[in-house]
């Protein structure tokens, strides 16, 4: 056989090889093309992390945005203050027999507040004092929200809608620790909107203040969060 021939068969076994493996190489890329595909849409695939989630429940008997405000029909004084001094760490036990204590004392400089948390809501409990609707113990992570009435004699929060963004308040708890808030938001909402309640305050601690407008018609909410 000629040196010719033997090189043209050399390059003719050498082509079928390369179409082969090109051949074998385009048939393995659209089977795993294939197989990515049957992954995304049978869903086996790592799934996104999801966005966390509000564990805020309030029964519907503890609907105070609605009913656990002054009315206007009732007396527009207190009925009884309890003050700071009197309050101090005490427990206290009211006409229907419910036991409280003080859960922290607010003070906002601004408008000369300063008044003991009640641990506990109801609408007896609110002729005498601030109360704690929702939240974490105080001076905690989470959204500590406290309700008092708009009495026309400007006590409790009469004088709330005086605050403006930047304004400072300050809780301290039964062990003495102040932590001061700055007023980010203001506004008004319908008696039934709780979601100013949310406990989703992104690892921060924060104050929300709430009382009825003039007429009782709509909440005044206050939002405040740490200085930090």
């Amino acid at each position: 056989m000629s040196i010719i021939k033997r090189r043209y068969k050399f390059l003719t076994v050498l082509s079928m090889f390369i179409l082969c493996l090109i051949i074998s190489i385009y048939i393995y890329a659209c089977y795993d093309k294939d197989n990515r595909i049957d992954e995304i849409t049978t869903g086996n695939i790592e799934e996104p992390a999801k966005l966390a989630e509000d564990n805020t429940v309030i029964p519907e008997e503890d609907n105070i945005l609605v009913v656990y405000f002054k009315d206007e029909e009732e007396t527009d004084e207190p009925k009884e203050i309890i003050t700071v001094a009197e309050a101090n760490r005490q427990t206290f036990v009211n006409s229907e027999g419910i036991q409280y204590f003080v859960d922290a004392t607010l003070v906002i400089p601004k408008i000369g507040l300063n008044y003991p948390v009640l641990s506990e809501t109801s609408d007896k409990l609110l002729e005498h004092n601030l109360n704690k609707f929702w939240g974490p113990k105080p001076n905690t992570v989470g959204n500590y929200v406290i309700v008092g009435h708009n009495y026309n004699n400007k006590t409790y929060f009469g004088k709330l809608d005086q605050l403006k963004n930047g304004d400072i308040i300050e809780l301290t708890d039964v062990n003495g620790k102040t932590v001061k808030y700055k007023v980010y938001d203001m506004y008004y909402v319908d008696p039934s909107n709780r979601d100013c309640t949310s406990q989703l305050t992104d690892g921060k601690r924060e104050v929300t203040l709430i009382t009825c407008n003039a007429t009782g018609s709509q909440r005044l909410v206050v939002k405040t969060t740490e200085v930090v």
